[in-house]
């Protein structure tokens, strides 16, 4: 039907050709769907792939200071002359560490249960029963629990933009 044949009907036979046009064109939306999702998720996988093929390619060709710069932050920048940015790499990695030792291990810790203690009953001298709520269901434990997780999401996060920092250095000079 061409443009003017459509605008020739009357808003009844509009209505009438519109939904028709929408209901034939469901299995056509449908099928695009999921060839896209298709193509969407062979596209994430591929690009992951090649990020592992990029990390690898880059540890190998990599000099000592690249190679080193997988375990300590910072290296690779400091001797490529990037003293400002090695040094902040270096003192985040440290900061994350610090953290996880001291505080993130015992929150992931708890994390699953919300808690390790349970609520129990203290009786005050002897007699009078008192309950002590335990640390089950605590929504503080959760969001720290979270937090770490979060932390360490950033790290991960960090590392890979580090990794890629040093992947273009290393392939400039």
């Amino acid at each position: 039907m061409t443009y003017v044949e459509y605008k020739q009907l009357n808003p009844f036979q509009r209505f009438a050709y519109n939904t028709k046009k929408f209901f034939c064109n469901i299995p056509h939306a449908v099928a695009h769907f999921f060839t896209a999702l298709g193509k969407a998720i062979v596209k994430f996988f591929v690009g992951i792939g090649k990020g592992f093929a990029n990390y690898g390619k880059t540890f190998v060709k990599g000099d000592w200071a690249t190679k080193l710069s997988y375990l300590i932050f910072g290296v690779g920048d400091l001797s490529k002359g990037k003293y400002y940015k090695g040094i902040l790499f270096f003192a985040v990695e440290v900061l994350y560490i610090l953290y996880m030792a001291f505080f993130g291990w015992g929150y992931l810790k708890m994390f699953p249960t919300l808690g390790i203690q349970a609520q129990r009953t203290e009786y005050i001298n002897g007699i009078i029963p008192k309950q002590v709520p335990g640390d089950n269901f605590n929504a503080y434990s959760a969001l720290l629990g979270i937090d770490t997780r979060n932390h360490s999401s950033g790290f991960r996060y960090l590392h890979s933009k580090h990794q890629r920092c040093v992947q273009t250095s290393d392939y400039e000079g």
